[in-house]
């Protein structure tokens, strides 16, 4: 029994110290970094729904659900702030998501912010389809640093999932290995 203790041991050992080949876990100052990018990205995203409310209109409504998104993500980068190497479990998944639909919703108030220029535009108000627009570029570049974050993101909660199945499938093998020992060694029944 501590033969086959000692062999999870060394495979999982042996798994962490392989660079080559396999992917790794992320470091902890790529985890502060990340968390860094994606905090001044929700201060970026803040200031554009306050932008939105301000227009109100169709875009007032979907300001509810905007600074939901917010309040699960500031949470979540609370958490990881406190505790980085959760980004390599649920907590990664989770800012992973909050980046998506922050990006996702920031595109939304893009589409619907232009279709209300267009429309203000068409009806003689030239300023406030100027504030439209301006509202407009506001949620694009909103929309564009939350996907390059969250693709960041998406990187390396992938690394973590594929260097965490790498240990599992070794230690699943040294186990193997150990009950293919214990199988051997114990008295044949007769």
């Amino acid at each position: 029994m501590r033969f086959c203790l000692v062999m999870i041991l060394l495979s999982t050992q042996f798994a962490n110290s392989q660079q080559k080949d396999e992917h790794t876990f992320p470091t902890k100052d790529q985890i502060q970094l990340l968390l860094t990018q994606s905090e001044r990205a929700f201060d970026v995203y803040e200031q554009t729904v306050k932008q939105e409310s301000d227009v109100g209109g169709n875009l007032a409504k979907a300001v509810e659900g905007d600074l939901e998104v917010l309040s699960g993500a500031r949470t979540i980068l609370d958490g990881l702030k406190k505790s980085p190497e959760g980004f390599n479990g649920p907590g990664g998944f989770l800012l992973v998501g909050g980046l998506d639909d922050a990006s996702r919703n920031m595109s939304v108030c893009m589409g619907q912010a232009g279709l209300q220029a267009s429309t203000e535009a068409m009806s003689g108000n030239v300023s406030e389809g100027q504030r439209q627009l301006r509202l407009v570029q506001a949620c694009m570049d909103a929309s564009t640093l939350l996907y390059t974050v969250s693709e960041t993101a998406y990187n390396m909660y992938t690394e973590y999932l594929f260097a965490e199945h790498e240990i599992m499938n070794k230690a699943m093998d040294g186990l193997q290995q150990c009950a293919s020992v214990l199988k051997k060694t114990q008295p044949q029944k007769q």
